[in-house]
């Protein structure tokens, strides 16, 4: 990008205006594509958030956000990770075929849990195992595990998972609670 901008300033200097912009051209798209987003001040949440929301772009969904979510957070990494790429993959599988479609996500505290919620439309009815999980639609080793794996989070956190689902609309609500330090606030969980 450097060189360009050197050889746009050469063309310009030359009065080869149009060099400079035939040059000039490509950035826009290039620098489109470095853009960052901030969803939160969590850079892992922040990066996880901005690639999904990248693919649903690329799917024509739209994405709706609420995320109050501080750098350090009494969650891991690794589980906030398996729990937003879980919900956020189920959702854009779910609204892959549905035109306009839009995944709404909430991830904030809420007095001393974390509240990750996601709700997606659905174009057909959702049946449910006996445990209370969704039966996966695809077929093969890993599908299905996702919303398993979440409740698993969810027990290690003392929290909850609650799925609910009508004729066109998918939500699946998470709450995590803190287990408070001695004299010590969970930075996740101030506003």
């Amino acid at each position: 990008m450097v060189q360009t901008l050197s050889q746009v300033q050469t063309s310009l200097k030359k009065q080869s205006y149009s060099d400079a912009e035939n040059l000039l051209e490509p950035l826009a798209e290039e620098l489109e594509h470095l853009r960052t987003v901030s969803y939160c001040r969590h850079r892992i949440v922040n990066a996880l958030i901005f690639m999904k929301h990248r693919e649903m772009k690329q799917s024509g969904i739209s994405l709706v956000y609420r995320i109050h979510l501080e750098k350090d957070c009494f969650v891991e990494n690794s589980d906030l990770c398996r729990i937003l790429s879980n919900l956020l993959d189920n959702a854009i599988e779910a609204c892959r075929e549905i035109p306009d479609a839009e995944i709404r996500l909430t991830c904030m505290p809420v007095k001393q849990t974390l509240l990750i919620k996601t709700e997606n439309p659905v174009s057909d009815v959702i049946r449910f195992h006996k445990n209370g999980l969704p039966l996966s639609s695809k077929e093969g080793p890993g599908h299905g595990r996702g919303l398993a794996s979440v409740k698993e989070i969810a027990g290690k956190y003392h929290g909850t998972l609650k799925i609910e689902a009508d004729t066109d609309k998918f939500t699946v609500s998470v709450n995590l609670f803190s287990i408070r330090m001695k004299g010590g606030k969970d930075s996740c969980c101030m506003d």
